[in-house]
């Protein structure tokens, strides 16, 4: 009826706002209060206590509507700030609300949800301290606030002793604290040497303990001054003056530690800075922090805080709630042993760990309205761990299941057989999954699944609770052996072999050249494809041989042939594996030629033919040859080695026999032409006479000055004299 009500409303001023202009005013609402709590009702000048209330927001409040609480004058709020007020539902902002310390008051903006939501509830906290202006001794203060100067709402007992502060021990000389500067903000100080005692190689250092926290950049600030006790007898830094820019504040990497060298000192020191967390804080959230005072290396002093967060809070607030974990089976039965952590997810720190009970339930209290993380880390016997699940600690359980614990074997067939080069691998093999022994399980496994197989979903435990222990086994392969390893099989079948051997000839006149290499290559092929190669030597008497090749591939028979690498100035031809190199060697010529120096045999002593040896680096090269006059007593050897033993040959010749009469000389005329000169000197005579002239002493003078002699050999004139 309401939510019509206002419909029709909204619909009457939609139209109003057509025909005239209307202005609209917010109202102020009265809310209900309930569910009143204090966090402590005994406080001090140095400490707050929290109010805690549930409200209920009349159906008639409208969106910018507003309440206003205040708080009676003993009594003020810790600072400004502005935060959202959520429904029950924890997630939906209700109202805006801004405190002001000024005016003692918190003040509530309703959004639109209470324009579509009837019966609204929402919960306040807000921490608050004793104004010590008003309050100068001790006392009961009021627990009480007020809504809309109106209504006076007592807070759980409705009071609060307070006690006067005696202020801080005369004899400290270190120590730190933090109060809040904004939302998810902490201001720290630490405060050095109010004794003003002089000091050397001072070092401060800090860390922060709590998890998701780090120092605000920019936020350090160091004062120095001279210490002094102020009315309250608290420590006050007097005529302080700001010296950061005369210090290096070193940070860690993961900006949750610092140290500050000072130096020596002799006057008083304030450290400022602040530390932001990098979630929300939740009001009553404890953060812990750690300073040291060092002189020369040596640690003088510690300080330890824990800063209680506070702040007023649209949510509920403290560490007062708890979260149970209900464990069961998939049938709903609960399960007595499991583990788990709870690890709070804003921050990541695990906040404890807790085991399901015989009723199957484990509850940890003391947490912050967080969510956290629950996670199995020891399931009960015979069931698996269960995903982790995130829930809020409000008090409520709940319900992780667990299901049977179940394994896997999964496992892979090896062929140890050349790639079934024989051709005797099957198509398929048959594999059995054996539990305690017993098959409960077959499966084929061919190629097209990579040889490899797994059974899935398998039971871990038998009804008793014992483990399960499965094996594996194969159907008998033929040609194979089987080896089991674990879940993994291996077939082995060692495959035929054969060899390939041969041996290199040389046709090349026992390398009378020096043209034979070395060594020389040989490849083997196995069906055209070179498959491996050897050199092969002399030492190896030139020959070679190939062992332990497969004999098949792919079930057929391989062909295997070789070939040699060329080598230079022979020609290669095959038979089988055996390989021939051929090389003609180079050949020679010599000529002889007989010389007659005998008168052209005068005295007939020439023979009709003479023998003539060849030799060969002095060695007989063949038979001796015969020189005959029809020859022209000339002789060639043909088809001549030119070397031997890689040496040039050197060619000689010689006459067999003696000639009587004759003397003999070989003569090499040019690099392959040797003449023999046989000699003979034939007898000589004399002619001589006397030219008688009968012309009675040449008295006519016809006498000639000279005459001419002609010689006569067998009638023919052989020499001619003038005579005169």
């Amino acid at each position: 009826m309401a939510k019509l009500r206002k419909i029709l409303i909204a619909l009457l001023l939609l139209c109003s706002s057509i025909f005239s202009a209307r202005v609209a005013f917010a109202d102020t609402v009265d809310i209900t209060v309930s569910n009143t709590s204090l966090s402590t009702n005994a406080i001090n000048g140095g400490t707050s206590t929290e109010f805690s209330f549930d409200f209920a927001v009349p159906n008639s409040a409208k969106s910018g509507d507003t309440t206003v609480i205040s708080l009676p004058d003993e009594l003020n709020f810790q600072r400004n700030q502005t935060f959202n007020v959520y429904a029950s539902d924890g997630t939906t902002v209700v109202a805006t609300a801004v405190i002001d310390t000024t005016t003692k008051t918190l003040t509530l903006t309703y959004t639109d949800y209470v324009d579509t939501h009837d019966d609204v509830t929402g919960h306040l906290s807000m921490n608050v301290v004793v104004d010590r202006t008003v309050v100068t001794e001790a006392t009961t203060v009021p627990a009480t606030v007020t809504i809309n100067g109106t209504t006076t709402i007592t807070i759980s007992s409705g009071g609060i002793n307070y006690t006067v502060s005696t202020g801080d021990s005369d004899d400290i000389d270190f120590w730190k604290y933090g109060v809040s500067y904004s939302d998810d903000e902490v201001m720290y100080l630490i405060n050095v040497n109010t004794s003003a005692a002089t000091v050397s190689n001072v070092v401060i250092s800090d860390t922060i303990n709590s998890a998701g926290l780090e120092y605000v950049d920019g936020s350090f600030e160091i004062f120095e001054g001279t210490w002094y006790k102020n009315a309250q007898n608290y420590w006050a830094l007097g005529g302080s003056t700001n010296v950061t820019s005369n210090y290096n504040i070193e940070l860690s990497a993961d900006n949750t530690s610092f140290s500050i060298n000072l130096g020596t000192i002799s006057k008083g020191y304030m450290i400022r800075y602040r530390v932001k967390a990098n979630y929300t804080l939740i009001n009553g959230e404890q953060l812990s922090n750690s300073a040291t005072y060092y002189s020369e290396n040596t640690a003088l002093n510690n300080a330890d805080n824990t800063f209680t967060y506070q702040g007023a809070s649209g949510t509920a607030s403290g560490y007062n709630y708890s979260l149970t974990v209900q464990k069961v089976n998939e049938a709903g039965e609960a399960l007595a042993g499991a583990e788990f952590t709870v690890t709070r997810e804003s921050t990541g720190q695990v906040v404890g760990t807790i085991t399901t009970g015989s009723d199957g339930t484990a509850t940890i209290s003391g947490l912050l309205k967080d969510n956290y993380i629950i996670t199995e880390t020891k399931a009960p016997t015979g069931y698996a761990i269960a995903d982790p699940v995130t829930a809020e600690a409000d008090n409520s359980t709940v319900t992780v299941t667990d299901k049977k614990a179940t394994v896997e074997v999964t496992g892979t067939k090896t062929w140890d057989d050349s790639n079934d080069q024989d051709g005797k691998r099957p198509d398929s093999i048959t594999i059995n999954l054996l539990a305690n022994g017993t098959v409960v399980d077959t499966k084929t496994v061919t190629a097209d699944d990579n040889w490899t197989y797994t059974f899935s979903d398998l039971d871990q435990y038998d009804a008793d609770g014992n483990e399960i222990a499965y094996t594996v086994s194969e159907e008998m392969v033929d040609g194979y052996t089987t080896v089991v390893d674990g879940y993994n099989i291996t077939n082995t079948h060692t495959p035929e072999t054969t060899e390939v051997s041969g041996t290199k000839t040389w046709a090349d006149n026992d390398d009378q050249d020096g043209k034979r290499p070395d060594s020389i290559t040989v490849n083997l092929l196995a069906n055209g494809t070179v498959v491996d190669t050897k050199t092969v030597t002399a030492d190896s008497n030139w020959s070679y041989v190939f062992t332990d090749l497969p004999k098949y591939a792919n079930g057929n028979e391989i062909t295997y042939t070789v070939t040699e690498d060329a080598v230079a100035d022979y020609t290669t031809t095959y038979d089988g594996y055996n390989i021939t190199n051929s090389y003609t060697p180079g050949e020679t010529s010599i000529t002889v030629t007989k010389a007659w120096d005998d008168s052209d045999n005068q005295d007939g002593l020439r023979p009709d033919a003479i023998q003539v040896q060849l030799y060969a680096d002095g060695e007989k090269s063949g038979d001796a040859i015969t020189l005959i006059a029809a020859d022209n007593w000339t002789y060639t050897w043909t088809g001549l080695a030119e070397k031997a033993n890689k040496q040039d040959i050197t060619y000689t010749v010689e006459e067999v026999t003696a000639i009587d009469g004759y003397t003999s000389e070989t003569t090499q005329t040019s690099a392959n032409n040797f003449t023999i000169t046989n000699t003979h000197t034939p007898e000589t005579t004399e002619v001589s006479g006397t030219k008688v002239w009968d012309d009675n002493d040449d008295q006519d003078g016809l006498r000639p000055d000279s005459i001419i002699v002609n010689l006569l050999a067998n009638g023919e004139v052989v020499a001619r004299l003038v005579k005169r």
